[in-house]
């Protein structure tokens, strides 16, 4: 499993099963499994409880931009199969991988979506731009 996991260290996200076929161990859980991560890739979370998590979730980050703060006003789920966000921010250059993967973390102890891979994108709320 140590292995498994260095190698494929991109799908933390993704359940291990581990089956025998020859001794038939653990082998009626492949479908269930599968059942249950296909119900994750279509799960729709409602924009009003994405966006308290979401303030939560930030409420403690403070970041700035060149002595400005960055600001994260509001995401949105855009799809489902894979679920995909657009998160809303001031200056959406600054926002960092570290960023993305951090909310993408979030995301996962929040709302789960265990198996599947979630998709976040940044794009600016068209605020701010006049100061």
């Amino acid at each position: 499993m140590d292995k498994l996991n260095r190698e494929m260290w991109f799908m933390q996200y993704a359940p291990v099963l581990t089956i025998s076929a020859i001794e038939k161990k653990r082998v009626t859980k492949v479908f269930p499994m599968i059942d249950g991560i296909m119900k994750e890739r279509g799960k729709r979370i409602p924009t009003a409880d994405l966006n308290r998590f979401f303030r939560k979730a930030l409420s403690d980050i403070h970041l700035s931009v060149k002595g400005r703060p960055l600001k994260f006003y509001y995401m949105t789920q855009v799809k489902t199969d894979p679920p995909a966000f657009v998160v809303f921010t001031n200056y959406p250059a600054a926002v960092k991988e570290r960023h993305i993967r951090y909310i993408e973390r979030e995301l996962r102890d929040g709302f789960s979506f265990r198996g599947t891979p979630v998709r976040i994108y940044v794009k600016s709320a068209g605020r701010d731009k006049s100061r």
